[in-house]
């Protein structure tokens, strides 16, 4: 894996880091870079045979989904910058320089975009779930738009719900008990009121582990203590009655980070190719590459680490 781009020291052990992260966000433009339709047999064209509000209703939500790729991509942007910030240096790192904690509500909010993409995109539903699915989207975007600076426009909020109505989808409305005045959507499947939270999303994309990595990362987000716990140690000057928090870097913890990342990245990428048919050929190629120099270069990230603790630990 070369870099290109940055001024960047490849002895850096925040070079790997950098590497992945701009690999992977290379891999992910191409989502957006090949405009070609999508093949006649693909998903994608069955909205084509669709009744018009059935296709009004797809094309909002695919519109969203749209949304959602640019903003992943955004923030496997910032990783990149990040990342390239820490690694100019081979010395030890300023605390300007290195993103630290930082990189997880980054990485938190790529698996939400993920989750959204792939929950939508799922290649093992059909027609109508595709649809529900959509409509579940749109009415909670709608929901959330409500709380923004710009909520949404009255009239196209109800010619949404409208549209969704005509596809023979049963809206619902009730009060938002978290933003008194505020009106919050979703649809009935089955009689039972259905609309969309993050998770929903998350562990339909990652069945396995998905919802742990959502908390956890998430702790982060919300500067919970716990999330905290293990970074850091405490030092007590007695002299001046003074406590210092000693913050560490924990370079390697941000391995397995860009490893589980990744993998959202790619079945949600992967999920995007077959709903227009195309191949997901490259988006794996280039997931298997960073997984793999991740994987080598993090035992040598592991005992530079373990040599300094072992110094400073002589020095305390």
């Amino acid at each position: 894996m070369a870099g290109d781009g940055h001024e960047v020291d490849m002895r850096s052990s925040a070079a790997p880091l950098y590497l992945a992260s701009r690999a992977l966000r290379k891999a992910w433009m191409a989502l957006r870079v090949d405009t070609s339709p999508a093949a006649p047999c693909a998903p994608r064209a069955e909205a084509l045979s669709a009744g018009e509000a059935a296709q009004r209703v797809l094309d909002t939500a695919e519109r969203e989904m749209m949304m959602k790729i640019d903003g992943v991509q955004d923030h496997l942007r910032q990783l990149v910058l990040g990342y390239a910030a820490a690694a100019r240096s081979v010395g030890p790192w300023q605390a300007e320089d290195w993103p630290g904690v930082a990189c997880y509500t980054t990485c938190r909010a790529i698996l939400e975009g993920c989750g959204q993409v792939g929950w939508f995109l799922n290649p093992t539903i059909d027609f109508d779930e595709r649809l529900r699915r959509g409509a579940r989207i749109i009415l909670w975007s709608l929901s959330e738009e409500q709380a923004g600076p710009t909520p949404p426009d009255a009239a196209l909020s109800a010619a949404l719900r409208a549209d969704i109505q005509a596809t023979g989808l049963p809206v619902w409305q009730r009060g938002n008990k978290r933003r008194p005045g505020q009106t919050s959507w979703g649809i009935e499947v089955e009689g039972r009121q259905a609309g969309y939270t993050h998770l929903v999303g998350i562990t339909d994309l990652m069945p396995d582990g998905g919802r742990d990595l959502y908390h956890r990362w998430s702790g982060f987000a919300h500067q919970v203590a716990w999330a905290h716990q293990g970074w850091g140690r405490f030092r007590i000057d007695r002299q001046h009655h003074a406590v210092r928090h000693v913050f560490g870097n924990h370079e390697d913890r941000h391995y397995p980070l860009l490893i589980n990342m990744a993998a959202a990245l790619t079945e949600a990428g992967r999920r995007y190719h077959h709903y227009l048919g195309r191949s997901p050929a490259n988006l794996e190629t280039a997931y298997l590459a960073v997984v793999r120099h991740l994987e080598e270069e993090l035992p040598k990230v592991q005992a530079a680490l373990a040599e300094a603790d072992t110094r400073r630990d002589e020095q305390d």
